[in-house]
């Protein structure tokens, strides 16, 4: 199984500011994102990631043609239509089994 990590991060290793906005990702990483998600068909963020999102006004993921996953460790955290939620230790389990020898 190959597995992809795509994260936009600032050089000092930052993926959102204190607040979690992430003002300072550029359109050209949302294209990229994007270019990735076509060619996978599927990406997965955490819960914090999709709320943010949500607020932004000129990108969401709610146009992606994807399957759309979001782990959470909140077990009826509820979702819009059209997105999967996925607890992150039933994630890391699944990921070991399909890794291990």
């Amino acid at each position: 199984m190959k597995v992809i990590l795509y994260m936009a991060q600032t050089i000092n290793g930052i993926i959102a500011r204190n607040n979690y906005e992430e003002d300072f990702l550029s359109h050209e990483n949302w294209e990229v994102f994007l270019g990735l998600v076509k060619d996978m068909g599927c990406f997965v963020v955490g819960r914090k990631t999709y709320e943010e999102v949500k607020k932004w006004k000129d990108y969401n993921f709610d146009k992606i043609n994807a399957t759309k996953i979001i782990i959470s460790n909140i077990p009826d955290f509820k979702l819009d239509k059209g997105y999967v939620l996925a607890g992150f230790a039933r994630i890391l389990n699944r990921f070991r089994v399909l890794t291990s020898d």
